[in-house]
C-alpha cells in the first residue's frame, strides 16, 4: 500500500510538473515578448550609462597626549586629537560649505546629446556663465545653448517655453534669471559652433547636502591614525578639486586654532608692554637728567634700601600682572563665553596648575562640542551635543570662581606688598633730600626696565611659537587624475534585473488569465470539480459529415466512441433493453452529436438501436440524419401518426431514428403524458438500445423528466465551451433526481500535442482514455480529416510543444 501510495504522489508530482512545463509553453510567445521588451530596454538604458570613478586622498592626523600642549614660555595649545572627532568634522556640513564657496561649483555644465548621457563640461564648457548676484535664479532649471557662431547663441528655457537669440556678453534677464554668457577664450573653438550645451544653477544646500552624503571618510585601521576621504562620481576632475581644497581648509582650521591662541597672547603682552614701555621711557629720561644735574651717590644705607625696595617693587608688579590676567580671563568668561582661547598663566611667568588644568578640559570639551554639532540627530532625546553644551557650562562657571577667588587673593597680596613698600619709604624718608631723590629715580628706572624686558622676552617667545606653528595633519596623498579607479558602469539597465521583472509580470499575467478562465478545460478539470466519472474523452470533429464514425469507421474520433460504447456496455451488462439519455448543460455542447454517433456506433455491432429525438424545442437529429420527414415524437403522443410512422429506418443497418416531429406549445406535458410513457416500454421492447437527445437540463426540465426514466444518464460537457458551473449543476441534478449511472462525456477535445505532454499520456491525440496509449500517424485512417486552419504564429507555437513533447516522451 505505501508503495502504491508513493508510485501515486510520484505521478501526481510528475503530471503538475508536466502541467506547468506546458502552460509556460502554450504561453512562449508572451516570454518572447517580455525577453524581447527586456532586451530592447537594457540597450536603450545603455545610451544613458556612465563610467562612475572612484577619488581619494590621505591625510595623517597628529594625535597629541591627552594633557593641553605647552610651548616655550607656557604657551597653551590644546589637548589631543580624536580620530573620531577628526572625521566627523571633515564630513560636517559647514565644512563641506566652505569647499562649495571657495569653488566655482555654482553653476553645471554639459554637452546635449539628446539621447543618452550627457557628461558635465567640468572646466570644458566653451562658454562662463556669470550669475547676476542681485538675482535669486531658478535652481536646478536646464538652460539650453545652442551656438550659432562665434559671437551670437540661440538660449532656449523649456521650463518656461522661451527662446531667443543673443551675442556673447549681453546681459540676459527672464523671470528671476539674470546672467551674462562670455566665450571662454581658452576652450572656444570652431567645433563648438552649431553643437548644443545647457547648464543649470546650482543650490548651495543642496550642493552641500550632495557632497556631505557622497563622501566617505574612515580610518585606515584600528590602531592607525591615517584617513582615508573617498568620494565616487562621475566627474573625476570635480571629485579631485573636491577633496583636495577639503583637505586644504581642514588643514588651515587646525593651523587657525593654534595661531589662534598664540595672537591673543601676544595681543595681551602688547598692550602691557605699552603701558611700561612709556614709564621706561619717562624715568630714563628722569634719572638721566638727575644725574647730570647732581654729581651724588648712593650711600650704603640708600644702596641697601634700594634693593629691599626694589625686590618688593618687582613682587608687586608681577601681582600686578597676575591681576591684569585673572581679571582678563573673568572679562572673557562674562563678556565673551564663546570666545575661550585663553593663553596659559604659564606665560607671564606664575603657576596655576589647578587652572590649567581646566583650561585643557575646556579647549578640549569645546573642541569635541563643535564636532558633535556636525552629528547631532534631530529626534534624539536629547542630542550628544546638548550634554556636552552643559558639560562647558559648568566648566566656565568652575573657572569663574577659581578666577574670582584667586583675584582676592592676589588684590591681598599686593596690599600686603604695599604696607612692606611704605615701611621702606619711612626709612628712606630719612635720607638726604639729593640721595632720596636719586634712589626714588633708579628705583622707578629699574622696575620698570626688569619688568618691560620680561615682558619682551615673554612676547618673542610667542612670537616663535606663532611663527613655528604647524597644523597637526600631514596631506600622505593628494587627491589627484592620476590615481583614480574605475568603479565601473552606471545608470543603465540591468539585464537580469529586468528580465526577472518582465518575466514576473508574464507569470502575474498567465496566472490572472488562468485564474479568471471560466471554460472546462480539460479532463482534470472534471475530475477536481466532481465525483462523476468520465466515460470518455471525444476528438474535436475536424470533418463535414456529423456521423464521422460511419462514414470514418478507422478515424480516431470513431475509436473514441468505441470506447464509450464498452464502458456503456459495462455499466449495462445485466440489462436486456438499454435506455440512454443524452443532455447537456446548455445549447452547443454537442449533445445531438453525441447521441446520434453513439446510436451509430451500438447499431455496428448488429445491435438493434434507434435515436430519439427529445429536443423538442430545437431539434437538430433530422439534420444530422439528412431527412426530411417533418412528423416525429410529439405528433405520434397527440395521436397525428401511428408507431409505425414514428421509426424511420436508415440507410445504416440497424439504426433507427425517431425524429422530434412539430415544436409544441408544451413540451413537458407531453414528456410526463402516460403515452410517452407507453412509447419508451415499446421501444424496450423492439430495440437493443434506446438512445434519446434530450433537451439542454440548464435551460428546461425536459430531460430531467426523462433522465428518471433511463438506465444510463450521459452529460456532454464540451472542451473550451462548457462553464465551470455546469460541473456544479450537474452534481445538483444527479444528486436531487437520484439519477442511476450517471457519466459524463468529454465533447470536442481538439487535437493537441500538449495535452499527452500535460496529463502523461504520451504525444499524439490526447482523447484520454487512460491506457497510456500512444497514436501515431498513420494507425488510423484519418487521411481524409478536415484540418482546421491554422496561422503561422499557432503552427510556430505547436511545433516548439511538439519537439519538447517528444523529448519527454523519450
Amino acid at each position: 500500500m505505501d508503495n502504491n501510495n508513493q508510485e501515486n504522489n510520484s505521478q501526481q508530482s510528475s503530471i503538475q510538473f508536466r502541467r506547468y512545463l506546458v502552460l509556460a509553453l502554450e504561453y512562449w510567445y508572451m516570454f518572447t515578448i517580455a525577453i524581447i521588451i527586456a532586451v530592447f530596454l537594457f540597450i536603450y538604458k545603455g545610451k544613458f550609462t556612465y563610467t562612475k570613478y572612484g577619488v581619494f586622498t590621505t591625510v595623517l592626523v597628529n594625535k597629541q597626549g591627552s594633557n593641553p600642549e605647552l610651548v616655550a614660555g607656557g604657551l597653551y595649545l590644546g589637548g589631543g586629537r580624536n580620530l573620531s572627532n577628526e572625521m566627523g568634522l571633515l564630513r560636517s556640513y559647514d565644512m563641506i560649505s566652505k569647499v562649495i564657496d571657495n569653488l566655482n561649483f555654482g553653476v553645471t555644465y554639459f554637452l546635449d546629446n539628446r539621447i543618452g548621457y550627457d557628461p558635465e563640461l567640468y572646466k570644458k564648457a566653451p562658454f562662463i556663465v556669470q550669475p547676476d548676484t542681485l538675482y535669486s535664479q531658478y535652481n536646478n532649471l536646464s538652460v539650453h545653448v545652442e551656438i550659432l557662431d562665434e559671437n551670437t547663441f540661440k538660449l532656449h528655457i523649456p521650463n518656461f517655453e522661451y527662446e531667443n537669440s543673443f551675442t556673447f556678453g549681453q546681459k540676459i534677464q527672464y523671470k528671476n534669471f539674470s546672467f551674462v554668457i562670455n566665450k571662454d577664450s581658452n576652450i572656444f573653438n570652431q567645433s563648438n559652433i552649431n553643437k548644443k550645451y545647457y547648464f543649470w544653477f546650482n543650490s548651495h544646500a543642496s550642493l552641500t547636502n550632495f557632497y556631505k552624503n557622497s563622501i566617505t571618510v574612515e580610518p585606515e585601521g584600528d590602531q592607525s591614525t591615517i584617513i582615508w576621504i573617498w568620494i565616487q562620481g562621475k566627474t573625476p576632475a570635480k571629485d579631485v578639486d573636491f577633496l583636495n581644497e577639503l583637505v586644504k581648509i581642514y588643514i588651515d582650521l587646525r593651523l587657525s586654532e593654534k595661531n589662534q591662541i598664540a595672537e591673543k597672547t601676544i595681543e595681551f603682552i602688547d598692550f602691557q608692554l605699552k603701558g611700561f614701555s612709556d614709564s621706561l621711557r619717562q624715568s630714563e629720561d628722569e634719572l638721566q637728567y638727575f644725574k647730570q644735574q647732581n654729581s651724588i651717590n648712593l650711600s650704603d644705607d640708600g644702596q641697601n634700601l634700594l634693593t629691599q625696595l626694589q625686590d618688593f617693587d618687582t613682587q608687586r608688579k608681577r601681582q600686578t600682572l597676575k591681576l591684569d590676567y585673572y581679571k582678563y580671563m573673568l572679562d572673557i568668561i562674562k563678556n565673551n563665553p564663546d570666545d575661550m582661547s585663553v593663553m596659559s598663566p604659564s606665560i607671564l611667568g606664575f603657576q596655576d596648575v589647578i587652572l590649567e588644568q581646566y583650561l585643557a578640559n575646556l579647549s578640549n570639551a569645546i573642541y569635541e562640542q563643535k564636532v558633535l554639532q556636525f552629528s547631532v540627530k534631530p529626534d534624539a532625546d536629547l542630542p550628544p551635543n546638548v550634554i556636552k553644551d552643559l558639560a562647558i557650562d559648568d566648566l566656565k562657571i568652575t573657572i569663574e570662581q577659581h578666577v574670582s577667588q584667586t583675584i582676592k587673593y592676589t588684590e591681598g597680596a599686593i596690599v600686603e606688598l604695599e604696607n612692606n613698600i611704605r615701611t621702606i619709604h619711612q626709612e628712606i624718608n630719612k635720607l638726604p633730600l639729593a640721595e632720596r631723590q636719586l634712589l626714588q629715580i633708579t628705583r622707578q628706572f629699574d622696575l620698570n626696565n626688569e619688568i618691560y624686558t620680561f615682558l619682551l622676552q615673554r612676547r618673542m617667545e610667542a612670537g616663535i611659537t606663532l611663527a613655528s606653528n604647524a597644523p597637526d595633519v600631514n596631506v600622505i596623498d593628494k587627491a589627484r587624475l592620476e590615481t583614480i579607479m574605475n568603479k565601473g558602469r552606471e545608470g543603465g539597465g540591468n539585464l537580469p534585473k529586468l528580465l526577472m521583472i518582465f518575466l514576473a509580470i508574464v507569470v502575474a499575467i498567465i496566472f490572472v488569465i488562468e485564474f479568471m478562465k471560466n471554460k472546462i478545460e480539460d479532463k482534470s478539470d472534471l475530475e477536481r470539480l466532481t465525483q462523476i466519472p468520465v466515460l470518455s474523452t471525444i476528438s474535436f470533429n475536424n470533418r463535414t459529415s456529423q456521423l464521422p464514425t460511419l462514414k470514418y469507421p478507422k478515424s480516431s474520433i470513431s475509436e473514441t466512441f468505441r470506447l464509450l460504447r464498452t464502458n456503456l456496455q459495462y455499466t449495462l451488462i445485466e440489462k436486456r433493453a438499454k435506455m440512454i439519455v443524452v443532455s447537456s448543460t446548455v445549447s452547443g455542447e454537442g449533445k445531438s452529436f453525441i447521441s446520434s454517433n453513439l446510436a451509430a456506433i451500438f447499431s455496428v455491432t448488429n445491435k438493434k438501436t434507434i435515436i430519439v429525438g427529445l429536443d423538442l424545442r430545437k431539434p437538430r437529429v433530422q439534420k444530422i440524419f439528412t431527412l426530411d420527414e417533418k412528423k416525429g415524437v410529439s405528433d405520434y403522443i397527440i395521436g397525428e401518426i401511428s408507431y409505425e410512422e414514428l421509426i424511420l429506418e436508415t440507410k445504416h443497418k440497424n439504426l433507427f431514428v425517431a425524429l422530434p416531429g412539430t415544436i409544441p406549445p408544451n413540451p413537458a406535458e407531453l414528456i410526463e403524458s402516460n403515452k410517452m410513457t407507453e412509447l419508451f416500454e415499446r421501444l424496450k421492447t423492439d430495440f437493443d438500445y434506446i438512445i434519446i437527445d434530450t433537451p439542454p437540463v440548464g435551460i428546461v426540465a425536459d430531460g430531467l423528466l426523462v433522465g428518471r426514466k433511463a438506465d444510463v444518464f450521459l452529460y456532454v460537457i464540451r472542451q473550451n465551451y462548457s462553464n465551470k458551473s455546469s460541473v456544479k449543476l450537474l452534481n445538483e441534478v444527479v444528486q436531487s433526481n437520484n439519477f442511476k449511472n450517471a457519466g459524463i462525456v468529454f465533447n470536442g477535445v481538439k487535437k493537441s500535442v500538449t495535452y499527452g505532454l500535460k496529463y502523461g499520456y504520451g504525444y499524439g491525440y490526447g482523447y484520454g482514455y487512460g491506457y497510456g496509449y500512444t497514436y501515431g500517424q498513420g494507425y488510423y485512417d484519418d487521411e481524409n480529416e478536415k484540418e482546421e486552419k491554422k496561422n503561422i504564429f499557432k503552427r510556430i507555437n505547436e511545433s516548439v510543444i511538439s519537439k519538447v513533447a517528444k523529448f519527454f516522451n523519450k
